[in-house]
């Protein structure tokens, strides 16, 4: 069995009837559905869930007391699954009809521990806003990848259990608990890999904590890759302490300028000469640009 893990906050209705639906319709019907409720005042998201789990026996949901956030959250559902596998979703995004089946297969195929997919990002509307993300398939190029970014897409996730209880859950690495957790699975010697096939519709979500918490986000993730740059876990100790250390709020700071900065410039008029000057002044004066922008062509020329 599969037990598929998601936490829901303060999403649209119509977001999550997509969601859970795109679960629930699997090709692969060997499931349970275990999702946490992290807004207990989210009256009609509970009426929502309250209908499917009456419908359908394999979806469970638990509300949180107060908002806990995601970590947490995503951590009081592994309590409660059964299943040998555990496969992640988020309450905005929607599987593909045959998600699990075919990860399922590939992750015993190739015998992995831990498995993502390929995701197509769409818009708030639904609709589709690029070529899909296309990650590396082994572990030799994910954890050469996971040197500069996250080599699986979180909401893609299906693995073993055994995975999230031998390094006893997500921690509280601030909107970079994904992260986090893939470096600690490299690190202890779990292998991973990625279907080559789009498993996932992402949705570009800005009010989302990607959005909304970018530079502290950021900052977390440049900590946890330093230290596993170094062959290093990080603790949550740890990442607390440099937050709190005159070197975090330095790059906390500057990332903070530097979004301030490229916000600004996606407001500004369409002019395209006046956006590239902009963003020109951006480079040449803001440090965290020029590193982003290193990080990135490192990554285009290393990761394979």
């Amino acid at each position: 069995m599969v037990s598929v893990i998601m936490s829901t906050y303060k999403e649209p209705k119509s977001y999550v009837k997509l969601s859970v639906e795109s679960i629930l319709n699997q090709s692969y019907k060997s499931i349970e559905y275990i999702v946490i409720v992290d807004d207990p005042t989210n009256i009609d998201l509970i009426d929502l869930l309250k209908s499917y789990a009456e419908k359908d026996k394999r979806i469970r949901f638990f509300i949180n007391n107060k908002n806990l956030g995601l970590t947490a959250s995503l951590n009081r559902a592994l309590q409660y699954a059964n299943g040998e596998y555990i496969a992640r979703m988020d309450a905005d995004d929607i599987s593909s009809a045959n998600r699990i089946e075919e990860q399922l297969a590939f992750l015993q195929r190739h015998n992995l521990d831990l498995v993502g997919g390929n995701v197509q990002d769409i818009d708030e509307n639904g609709n589709i806003l690029s070529n899909p993300t296309v990650y590396p398939e082994f572990s030799s190029s994910i954890s050469k990848k996971a040197e500069y970014s996250s080599p699986l897409a979180h909401p893609t996730w299906l693995g073993k259990k055994e995975v999230f209880e031998r390094l006893n859950g997500y921690q509280e690495i601030d909107a970079c608990e994904d992260y986090d957790f893939l470096v600690r699975a490299i690190l202890a010697g779990f292998k991973i890999g990625n279907v080559q096939a789009t498993v996932l519709q992402y949705r570009i979500n800005p009010h989302s904590i990607s959005s909304t918490k970018k530079a502290r986000q950021k900052t977390a993730l440049f900590f946890v890759r330093e230290n596993y740059r170094r062959g290093r876990v990080t603790t949550e100790a740890e990442y607390c302490q440099f937050m709190e250390s005159p070197a975090g709020q330095k790059k906390l700071s500057d990332l903070e300028e530097y979004y301030r900065k490229t916000s600004k410039m996606k407001k500004m008029s369409r002019n395209k000469i006046t956006k590239a000057l902009y963003m020109a002044t951006i480079f040449v004066t803001c440090n965290e640009a020029r590193l982003l922008f290193a990080n990135t062509i490192k990554e285009k020329l290393y990761v394979r």
